[in-house]
């Protein structure tokens, strides 16, 4: 079993987890210490290099807790709140279980239609909403 120490190491191999499992997704950050992908305005997950550890951020656990009944015991572990992963290390164990975990909240997310996983036509990630004028 292979175990990543080093953080930026770590944090590529869980970013490369979410890119990999959320490709119809919309990419809102990805930068050296952070990948953020959305479905529409949702936030679907995000991978964070903090100083000291790497949070991998998943929504779908708050909104769908059933999906983390069947964590393995290496990821419950791992587990802060209802929807953050905390790494220092990480194994292929870890990395795998991540990888299905997210799979199967795209996969709920992709069963409540395509409207969740695409913006509104004519926009971007990055264009702002338009706000409402003041009185």
């Amino acid at each position: 079993m292979s175990v990543t120490e080093d953080l930026s190491e770590v944090f590529e191999r869980l970013r490369d987890v979410l890119e990999d499992e959320t490709e119809e997704l919309n990419v809102i950050h990805d930068e050296a210490t952070k990948y953020e992908v959305r479905a529409g305005r949702v936030f679907f997950g995000s991978v964070v290099l903090r100083r000291t550890q790497v949070v991998f951020q998943l929504r779908a656990l708050e909104t769908r807790p059933e999906l983390g009944e069947e964590l393995p015991e290496p990821l419950r572990r791992r587990l802060q709140g209802k929807a953050e992963f905390v790494f220092k290390t990480l194994d292929d164990v870890q990395a795998h279980g991540l990888a299905e975990l997210t799979r199967r909240a795209f996969d709920a997310y992709a069963r409540e239609g395509e409207e969740v996983l695409r913006l509104a036509p004519g926009r971007s990630d990055t264009t702002p909403r338009p706000r409402k004028p003041r009185r």
